[in-house]
């Protein structure tokens, strides 16, 4: 109740006294943060995020309003902020994970393609207020080393003996998918920095890409945004996809983002390489992420990721 009131502070201070809400629905809640969906008496809907850093509402808020200007890309408006609070419009829609795990065939291909036109559109954009954002560059060669080897690690210490213990022995091909000469190609080709780099959403996931019943694909969760090394986002798309329409969604992105002047030095043929290094580092990212997972209360589907990523990593190792 305490906190349904201080989120009708916040959304008047922002909003306006008038702003008197009808209906409310929680949408995510944490130990320290939450947010909520509220629709007003005016038939408006809003989302009211809570945290109780007011550094991460600061940095949500700035980076939201810089992607509120990157033209020919639908975010969701940006309507005010507090130390602890930030309002939003509310878009309605179905992400882009849901809407791929109902569809099959072309249809499937079809909605990844259209989400790599407007992955390569953020890439290509340019707007001076995002000088003033000092984003990170988390893609820096020694920290795309740093953060392959502490992943290996951790798969390593703790990811095999939960696996172990829940499933039985580890498949001698996990333990040998990642040596020297694979982490550093996957530094080679994912690390850069300055020009190297684009601006990049910072999770680019299907889940952050919104569908509205008009048709129009919405890009959400903007507090990541960073300057980022291509592959890496294309590769949260690709690793949805079967390896035989991967090829067509990197083609569909290399074209799109050339046309706005970036990577015109790239061909097919290397651009193909780069998402598969990219495609690389998600699987393993994403097998140490089940790590906790699997150390804790552990789902048939946490055990089902990690080993489709360990095994997706042992197919390509050599």
């Amino acid at each position: 109740m305490l906190a349904e009131l201080r989120d009708r502070r916040a959304l008047r201070a922002i909003l306006g006294r008038g702003a008197r809400v009808v209906s409310r629905r929680e949408l995510q809640r944490r130990r320290n943060r939450r947010s909520v969906a509220v629709e007003l008496e005016d038939g408006s809907s809003f989302v009211v995020k809570y945290d109780w850093r007011a550094q991460r509402v600061a940095l949500e808020t700035s980076r939201l309003a810089a992607a509120n200007l990157l033209e020919g890309i639908d975010t969701p408006r940006l309507r005010g902020s507090t130390r602890h609070f930030l309002v939003q419009d509310f878009v309605p829609g179905e992400g882009l994970d849901a809407l791929a795990k109902r569809a099959e065939g072309e249809a499937r291909v079809a909605l990844f393609l259209r989400a790599a036109r407007l992955l390569a559109a953020i890439h290509g954009s340019r707007h001076a207020a995002l000088a003033a954002l000092k984003l990170s560059e988390p893609c820096a060669p020694e920290r795309v080393d740093a953060r392959v080897r502490r992943a290996w690690r951790e798969i390593e210490a703790h990811g095999f003996a939960h696996w172990e213990a829940r499933q039985g022995s580890v498949p001698a091909a996990w333990r040998r998918v990642l040596g020297e000469e694979r982490i550093a190609r996957l530094v080679s080709d994912l690390g850069a920095t300055g020009d190297g780099c684009v601006l990049g959403h910072g999770d680019y996931q299907p889940r952050h890409l919104l569908r509205s019943p008009d048709d129009r694909l919405f890009v959400v969760d903007w507090n990541a945004m960073s300057l980022v090394t291509p592959w890496i986002e294309l590769a949260h798309l690709l690793r949805w996809l079967a390896p035989g329409a991967r090829d067509a969604i990197t083609a569909a992105y290399l074209e799109a983002v050339q046309r706005r002047g970036l990577l015109r030095g790239v061909s097919a043929a290397r651009s193909a390489s780069l998402a598969a290094s990219g495609l690389l580092y998600d699987h393993l990212i994403v097998a140490k992420q089940m790590v906790r997972k699997l150390g804790g209360e552990c789902r048939p589907a946490h055990l089902r990721t990690f080993r489709a990523s360990l095994d997706a990593l042992a197919e390509t190792a050599g």
